[in-house]
């Protein structure tokens, strides 16, 4: 008996009815899902053809079994393992053969394994599926084995018979289903012999023997009768979809899907970067579920481009888009919010909060965050303490936000357990704009006396950088304790003291969401070289309305700049900027402090802006008044 396809669905011949007979018969019930049959019962005398075997083919060969042609061992006068496999995506179903050994004792150096799934065609290497083993370790049992890789240390046992291959002739009708629910049963001539349970593997590729035999016996192991049936894959109703890709290496990314994917479907060429760049391997991982792209270029496309994916159920995604998270270049991934000096008293009935820090994705692209971490300060050996906060497959989109927070206890499948959701509430939970990345650690280790975050990814170099220090809190909050650090604009150098003050959010903190302090993009200047906005501003009111921000226009490319406040008596308040140097356009802030933190009185002031362009000996001044009010 033969199997026999059409349109990728096998055909209803007599092989099949048999299969389907049988699989009722050993209480296995077919879904309503594409089903495969085959069978081989070598009367040809071929076993090169419908189905072909392949393997050590040249150590086998058609000899008779009780007047009936069989698979039989063919080795030489050594010591030694031969294999064969045909192709088989029957994962569930039924499995039925015959077994015979003739003149030879099974023993550890003589004895047969049936694969009845295996991701692989070569047999005496690593394999991942399932087999029955007769005759191992001078015993007589039928076992079934589960194997994860490597033969000799990643196989595991999940069921065995009483003794049943004893003497040195034996000839066993052996019969195995696997429920959908990853039950086994297993029959030996009619009766059931043992059950198990496992369903580690979902999908198969090939079905395979494999024997080993000692130099006096290399012809005396026997196969025959094959009847295979059953479904192709898991018997899953979820549909296949793709978790993600993201960049793992220079030019290598990553496809993770719901389910494992027939690679024969699949070639290289059929996945591309959106810049048109096809891939030049795939490998599957992870049982099939995880897909290694390689391609001859560094990564740069934002997007893969997959024209056919098809798992071993039969279902298919087609012309699929995946965006591509790439690893952060400098710049595209800033730090944004830093709560170092979290609130923590047992004794205080108000929720402790945890130390969290806050990136934004400040590039146009999708970026990945599994090869995220950060070096704090360095010692006096030059080392600095290194922090691995990234996750695979943790996609960042455009403008979204990255908290890093350290949960000591809680699991976030128990989302109010969290401290982060005690002591923030209005953290936005499954926001697809932001990424949380959750450390078992009681605290990030962040210094309070000030520290050093360096952030590095995947690529060269640095991402972003900061040195905080806790006189970056504004003069006027005495208790900087549960009050986050928050940036002013990301247009501006993150390690810019100038571009960082506390929190005024009544939590404390805002992760996950815009800073309470966040300052809009300034206005693009036209003819004025100097302004200042919003006039008046409130140093006691709220967001951005707290800070003067002062820019200005120069005419030179290249300018060393002073900056000074004064009050309506001329009298100096405030020095913003002694002798710096700078480009043609920029900008400043004003918090409404003195030069020693004071508080000024309300008001009309004056900024005073000296440029001096050395190179070309010129020197312009400009003013600017603006207000400083409070709130009545």
């Amino acid at each position: 008996m033969r199997y026999a396809w059409r349109g990728g669905v096998a055909v209803l011949t007599a092989g099949l009815v048999l299969g389907l007979m049988l699989g009722l018969m050993l209480g296995y019930a077919p879904e309503a899902q594409a089903q495969h049959t085959w069978s081989d019962d070598f009367a040809d005398g071929d076993f090169t053809t419908t189905p072909p075997w392949a393997g050590t083919s040249d150590r086998w060969t058609i000899a008779p079994l009780e007047g009936q042609p069989a698979l039989r061992t063919d080795g030489g006068a050594v010591a030694d393992t031969v294999y064969l496999a045909t192709e088989s995506p029957v994962s569930f179903g039924s499995w039925a053969f015959t077994f015979a050994h003739v003149d030879v004792n099974l023993s550890i150096f003589s004895g047969a394994r049936v694969f009845l799934l295996a991701d692989t065609a070569v047999l005496d290497g690593p394999v991942r599926g399932y087999y029955l083993q007769m005759g191992t370790n001078n015993s007589d049992e039928v076992r079934l084995y589960r194997m994860d890789g490597d033969p000799q240390t990643a196989r595991t046992e999940l069921g065995r018979s009483a003794p049943v291959l004893d003497g040195t002739d034996n000839q066993l009708r052996l019969a195995v289903t696997r429920d959908p629910d990853g039950t086994w049963h297993v029959r030996i001539n009619g009766a059931l012999a043992f059950t198990a349970t496992d369903d580690t593997y979902a999908f198969s590729q090939y079905f395979g023997v494999w024997a080993k035999h000692t130099a006096s016996a290399p012809a005396n192991l026997y196969v025959d009768a094959f009847l295979v049936s059953g479904a192709t894959g898991p018997l899953s109703p979820d549909p296949l979809t793709v978790h993600g890709a993201e960049q793992v290496a220079e030019r290598v990314a990553e496809l993770a899907l719901s389910a494992p994917v027939d690679l024969r479907a699949l070639a290289p060429g059929d996945v591309q970067l959106d810049d048109g760049t096809p891939a030049t391997a795939i490998t599957a991982v992870d049982d099939g579920r995880l897909l290694r792209l390689s391609f001859p270029e560094p990564l740069r496309g934002a997007t893969l481009a997959i024209d056919r994916l098809r798992d071993f159920a039969g279902r298919e995604l087609a012309d699929v888009q995946v965006p591509l998270a790439r690893w952060p270049a400098p710049g595209d991934l800033q730090l944004n919010e830093v709560m170092y000096n979290p609130r923590v008293d047992r004794f205080d009935p108000t929720p402790d909060q945890p130390s969290y820090v806050e990136l934004v994705n400040t590039s146009p692209h999708t970026l990945s965050l599994r090869a995220l971490r950060w070096a704090g300060l360095e010692d006096t050996r030059g080392e600095a303490d290194t922090l691995l906060v990234g996750q695979p497959f943790t996609p960042v989109p455009p403008g979204g936000y990255v908290v890093i927070a350290a949960e000591p206890d809680a699991a976030l499948d128990d989302i109010p357990s969290t401290r982060l959701y005690q002591a923030f509430p209005d953290f936005p939970w499954g926001a697809p704009n932001v990424t949380l990345l959750t450390l078992a650690r009681s605290t990030l280790g962040l210094r309070n006396s000030g520290d050093r975050i360096q952030l590095f990814g995947g690529g060269a170099g640095a991402i972003d950088a900061v040195t905080y220090a806790p006189s970056w809190h504004h003069p006027g909050v005495q208790q900087t304790a549960g009050r986050a650090l928050e940036r002013l604009h990301l247009d501006r150098a993150t390690d810019d003291a100038q571009n960082w003050t506390t929190s005024v959010a009544a939590a404390g903190g805002t992760p996950g969401r815009r800073n309470s302090v966040f300052l809009e993009d300034p206005r693009p200047l036209t003819a004025e070289a100097l302004a200042v906005h919003p006039s008046p501003f409130f140093p006691e009111g709220q967001g951005s309305e707290r800070f003067a921000v002062i820019q200005f226009q120069l005419r030179s490319p290249v300018s060393s700049i002073r900056v000074r406040i004064y009050d309506t008596a001329g009298r100096l308040v405030r020095t913003l900027e002694e002798a710096r140097l700078v480009a043609r356009t920029g900008e400043l802030v004003w918090d409404g402090r003195g030069d020693r933190g004071q508080r000024l009185r309300m008001g009309p002031y004056i900024v005073h802006l000296e440029a001096v362009d050395e190179a070309e000996g010129r020197i312009e001044t400009h003013r600017a008044p603006v207000v400083l009010a409070r709130p009545m």
